[in-house]
């Protein structure tokens, strides 16, 4: 086991690296949505893609044959948020995953949906800058939490690279100590975002196995 001083060392650059990789937030959280729109982001108010009458209606309108409610499923936010905002981690229930059932009679398997796998890993680094808590939630040792932390800069490198938002972001005046300059603060501007709303309809649906491919997605299976 290595010093002390040697462990707190480590997770303090841990924690720095975190706190340097928040910034990926704002653009993680945008990254996935499939209508184009057009979202202005706000840093106070988290505005729904449709009301809750309408959602509900949109969720009516589907039948996916295969598909039923899962007897555990937590109860879901009322709408998905097209705002990019820290709030929508808060909002998410505990377990955000698609349910499969893969032979007849058994457990349903947990499967990912990459959107609510990279906000997990934004919340294991909001979670981070409470050490305690981070360490009590997802890991029991140094060396996982480590590993989950690389794990998950990965992730969020693959979704963001996947995404491509090519939205210019122009120079903005800034003032520090009476200096003034410009700076990329990339806050405020239109993009042009993908509609959420049938991913977390699906979040926590239980479903059959069905021949799944390389490249599958929830709209290329039970849209």
């Amino acid at each position: 086991m290595a010093p002390k001083g040697q462990r707190t060392s480590s997770c303090q650059w841990l924690f720095g690296l975190f706190v340097g990789f928040i910034i990926v937030v704002t653009v993680t959280l945008a990254v996935f949505r499939d209508q184009v729109v057009s979202a202005i982001r706000t840093l106070d108010v988290v505005h729904p893609v449709c009301s809750p009458a309408a959602a509900s209606q949109s969720s009516s309108s589907h039948d996916h044959g295969h598909m039923h409610h899962h007897k555990h499923t937590e109860k879901q936010p009322n709408v998905p948020t097209i705002y990019a905002d820290l709030k929508i981690l808060e909002e998410l229930p505990k377990a955000n995953v698609l349910w499969v059932n893969k032979t007849a009679g058994s457990k349903p398997e947990a499967w990912g949906i990459s959107m609510f796998h990279a906000l997990h890993c934004i919340k294991m680094w909001k979670d981070s800058l409470s050490p305690a808590t981070m360490m009590n939630q997802h890991v029991h040792s140094e060396s996982e939490y480590a590993e989950h932390a690389e794990h998950c800069i990965n992730y969020l490198v693959q979704s963001i690279m996947c995404a491509g938002d090519a939205t210019i972001e122009p120079a903005e005046n800034i003032v520090v100590n009476n200096k003034h300059g410009r700076r990329i603060h990339g806050m405020g501007y239109t993009h042009q975002c993908k509609d959420t709303s049938f991913l977390f309809e699906m979040n926590g649906k239980e479903v059959d196995l069905w021949d799944w491919k390389q490249g599958d997605t929830l709209y290329s299976v039970f849209k």
